[in-house]
């Protein structure tokens, strides 16, 4: 039978429903014994503690199968998010890595991040490839800057000898080495031990052409399951192969309010209005605000955070409500954001 959760501090309907058992918070929010608390609270990701959640049961699924067989039965659940922070001599921050994991799914199922990464530290040990790579890599950016060997051994307070070596790619590079490698030159870890640089160094979108480029779905779904698609997603960097911001020109379609859902993901934005309203839902300092964005207007977003975008069109014959620039960065990459 339905029991009844106290919200406790911290908590949202998001992590209740994953304490139950549930894939999302829908079968919580949709049953009818928390309209009240719904009437109060129009954000299920913002609640109060003290608040009182009825959870319905959960559903039994069951299945008939042969005796004398094997069987294999799939577990659904979310994935979680691990993160871990490196510290050089337990002191000074290094890297900050995030780990997505899941309940060992079969390894035909999901979605497979190391054949999808673009920029990742790998728990293992570097072979002659990646220190190649990463000595050529330290040896154009010294070049670059016009100093020696010896100034930049300096600098990193290493032996010359030993930078030799790492730039011929015959040593690896220790991380308290990298991260001073990395001030020297003034760039981030993660350019100096990424993918490489390639050509082409630009590519141009001509507006003409923008029309006609693929559009592309989101990962997290923003509609609830029985709505449809939302927005139009077309990349405006496509043709260019390193890529870290990830540029998209978003048409939003007529969407009503409960069409909707609060999500996040690990990311940033900044969204651009070109034409029509944006309607951001979003959280600060634990309350729920909305804002309007008008052509012209522009927003950074912290995607982590719980939020809602929504297009607001005064004409209710059109299909678009609004029209936008959105750049997105994360470090998981953009296929993280996005799917064909």
């Amino acid at each position: 039978m339905p029991k009844s959760h106290i919200v406790k501090q911290g908590e949202c309907l998001t992590t209740i429903a994953y304490r139950y058992g549930f894939r999302d918070y829908h079968p919580i929010h949709d049953l009818p014994a928390n309209a009240a608390l719904w009437a109060k609270r129009s954000n299920p990701n913002i609640l109060f503690p003290g608040d009182e959640v009825v959870i319905p049961d959960l559903k039994q699924k069951r299945a008939s199968v042969a005796t004398g067989s094997l069987h294999r039965f799939q577990v659904t659940k979310p994935k979680k998010m691990l993160r871990l922070r490196l510290l050089v001599h337990g002191h000074e921050p290094a890297e900050v890595i995030d780990v997505y994991a899941a309940a060992t799914p079969p390894p035909e199922t999901g979605f497979d991040w190391l054949a999808h990464r673009q920029s990742s530290f790998v728990a293992d040990l570097p072979g002659a490839d990646d220190m190649r790579l990463v000595g050529e890599r330290l040896r154009t950016l010294r070049d670059m800057h016009g100093w020696t060997v010896e100034q930049v051994a300096v600098v990193v307070g290493i032996s010359v000898r030993r930078l030799e070596r790492i730039e011929a790619g015959e040593r690896p590079v220790p991380l308290d080495v990298m991260l001073r490698l990395a001030r020297a030159f003034g760039r981030p870890v993660v350019e100096l031990v990424g993918e490489t640089q390639r050509p082409p160094y630009y590519v141009v979108q001509r507006s003409a052409s923008i029309p006609s480029l693929p559009s592309r779905t989101r990962q997290t779904p923003v509609e609830r399951p029985s709505e449809p698609q939302s927005k139009t997603c077309q990349p405006l960097a496509f043709g260019f192969p390193t890529r870290h911001l990830f540029p998209y020109f978003i048409q939003l379609r007529q969407a009503g309010e409960d069409a909707l859902t609060h999500h996040e993901h690990h990311s940033h934005e900044f969204i651009y209005v070109l034409d029509g309203e944006l309607e951001l839902a979003t959280l600060t300092e634990g309350r729920s605000v909305t804002e309007v964005l008008r052509p012209g207007d522009a927003c950074y977003l912290d995607s982590t955070v719980p939020h809602l975008v929504r297009g607001r069109s005064r004409n209710p014959y059109s299909d678009t409500s609004a029209a936008v620039i959105d750049v997105f960065w994360s470090p998981l990459g953009e296929d993280y954001l996005f799917h064909d």
